[in-house]
């Protein structure tokens, strides 16, 4: 299985773990999410994670046993060529006749239901005003730290980049073994965090973030790394995966 796939795969099954022990899913709903990460290596071996410690699974043919992947998976046979789309007819003069007044009413009867809709979604809370402003990139931000390791942990988030006459953010927090907790960000900015284990100096890995509105990062701590995640921008390369070699913590 390929590094990226492999990353990938991992940082899916440790959001989804975050998500349990944080209460936002079920149990049922974790174990159904649990069976969509599979994927198949160059010798047609079926591969999985354990739902329990998050360890590498392969099907021998009979059942389930602990493996590590290291193969690179089989090529996704070719799809289908895209068909290709027809010219559009060619544009005929004449101004604002009949259709064209036609179009206009039908735009503004939209816009009215559209505005309509929108308006009931706020009255019934189905949209709230933190999720407005996140589709445009002007919400609150959210730092989420999952604590996968037996030890105790410290994490502090500073922000770099302070206005004249504004007061830079910084706050700490304090992780137990699996513990999940979060800093909440009402500026975008550039912040530094950090996370060592309680009562030693040695740092476990420190972060650069560019955070803008609306950005949702989670860190999960396992016991041999540090998996970032963008939840409402998902990584495009498996390295944006680790701490140590992701381009958001630059």
């Amino acid at each position: 299985m390929s590094e990226d796939r492999l990353q990938r795969l991992e940082t899916e099954y440790f959001a989804l773990r975050g998500k349990l022990e944080a209460g936002r899913i079920t149990r049922a709903e974790f174990d159904a999410a649990l069976k969509t990460l599979m994927a198949q290596d160059a010798q047609g071996r079926y591969w999985t994670i354990n739902a329990e410690n998050g360890q590498w699974l392969v099907y021998d043919g009979k059942q389930w046993v602990a493996g590590q992947p290291s193969a690179a998976p089989a090529a996704p046979p070719p799809g289908p060529a895209a068909a290709q789309p027809a010219a559009a007819p060619a544009q005929k003069g004449g101004g604002c006749g009949p259709g064209c007044l036609i179009g206009c009413v039908v735009l503004v009867v939209l816009c009215i239901v559209a505005g309509g809709a929108a308006f009931w979604a706020y009255q019934t809370k189905a949209i709230t005003l933190n999720t407005a402003l996140n589709l445009v990139g002007l919400g609150p931000a959210r730092v989420e730290i999952v604590n996968f390791r037996d030890d105790q942990v410290d994490v502090t988030l500073k922000q770099t980049n302070v206005a004249t006459n504004t007061v830079a953010f910084e706050d700490a927090l304090r992780l137990s073994a699996f513990d999940i907790k979060a800093f909440h960000l009402d500026n975008a900015g550039t912040y530094l965090l950090n996370i060592t284990p309680t009562g030693k100096s040695t740092s476990l890995g420190s972060c650069k973030l560019t955070v803008r509105g609306g950005d949702q990062y989670q860190f999960v701590l396992t016991p041999e790394k540090i998996v970032v995640n963008r939840e409402n921008e998902p990584p495009k390369a498996g390295k944006d995966l680790v701490l140590e070699t992701s381009s958001w913590c630059r």
